[in-house]
């Protein structure tokens, strides 16, 4: 139910590291494939007439998708992309490892899980 998903995140999520609660959050608020929002690029967010999405490309059925954002996600991400700009430069992604390079899906299991 949304509230034992509800209680899950306020158990888990203080206790890791902020970009991967981040992760969580727009998994859970976005309903994207884990490995969609590993790889989500810096400029898949976009703006139409007042309205945010992402324009994000599905590795799982090779094309391109556009999600529509609540403020909540929207936020989340833009938050991500504002500390990635001032950390992470030459990172092409929106979640990214100090090299710039995606974090990986086994990392995020890893992290999460132990």
């Amino acid at each position: 139910t949304n509230e034992e998903i509800a209680s899950l995140f306020k158990l888990a999520i203080p206790k890791l590291p902020k970009i991967y609660g981040r992760i969580l959050l727009v998994l859970h608020h976005s309903g994207m494939r884990i490995s969609e929002v590993l790889r989500m690029k810096k400029d898949s967010l976009k703006e139409k007439n007042g309205e945010y999405y992402l324009s994000n490309y599905m590795y799982k059925t090779h094309r391109r998708n556009n999600i529509p954002l609540d403020d909540y996600v929207y936020n989340i991400i833009k938050r991500e992309l504002e500390y990635g700009e001032k950390k992470y430069l030459h990172a092409k992604y929106v979640f990214s490892n100090p090299d710039g390079s995606p974090i990986s899906y086994t990392r995020f299991i890893n992290t999460i899980f132990t």
